[in-house]
């Protein structure tokens, strides 16, 4: 139950039912994969990112709009008039003189918030490419590792105890290296199925990074 809680929570708790059960074997699957490809993957698909990006062009746009509000607008006018035999034309033209007020304190705060929103753009940049860096470094310290169990240590652990079975039946080794050889092999055993289940943790951990799902 614990295991399985464990395993949840990993998940999401809303991903999977309260009865759910979990079939199949752990199984090794070579992936090959790029740092700078992960990089740029995960700056073009990383929600928090992007959402940073949109808050610059709007800050940006913000600051635009309150300088265009500074500007005066130029007001014209014309008039006719008919007079018995008179014909009149006038033209008139107004504009606002401002003396003091001119948007300046709106124009600072929106130059404020967008420079703001650039150095949160950085900061959020520098976020995403240090999570995907430390993602594939546990990547590749779980690979490693797993690829260490089957290049010999399986084998290695299986082999003794056959041959600690074989002598123990044969009346030429004893009980406790008997034991002993099925203890080695059984913590080996663990020791490797725990290095799968990082394996596969550390695969997650580079479809969060990245933002999407680039391994199945």
């Amino acid at each position: 139950m614990q295991a399985k809680a464990n395993l949840r929570q990993l998940m999401g708790f809303d991903t999977v039912t309260d009865d759910f059960d979990a079939v199949g074997d752990l199984t090794y699957e070579k992936h090959e994969m790029n740092l700078q490809d992960l990089e740029q993957q995960a700056l073009a698909s990383r929600p928090d990112l992007l959402a940073a990006q949109r808050a610059v062009v709007l800050a940006r746009d913000t600051a635009l709009s309150e300088r265009a509000n500074a500007a005066r607008d130029v007001d014209g006018s014309v008039n006719y008039s008919h007079t018995g035999a008179d014909n009149v034309v006038g033209v008139g033209m107004s504009i606002d003189l401002p003396v003091h007020d001119r948007n300046q304190g709106n124009i600072a705060h929106a130059d404020v918030g967008a420079r703001q929103a650039v150095d949160v753009e950085a900061a959020t940049r520098y976020t995403v490419l240090t999570d995907v860096v430390n993602a594939y470094a546990g990547f590749q310290t779980s690979d490693k590792v797993v690829n260490l169990f089957q290049s010999g240590y399986l084998d290695q652990a299986r082999q003794s105890l056959d041959i600690s079975t074989y002598v123990f039946q044969r009346g030429a080794g004893s009980l406790l290296d008997l034991l002993d050889a099925e203890r080695t092999n059984r913590d080996t055993q663990l020791a490797y199925r725990q290095a799968l289940a990082a394996y596969l943790t550390s695969v997650r951990q580079i479809n969060l990074a990245v933002g999407k799902q680039v391994m199945p």
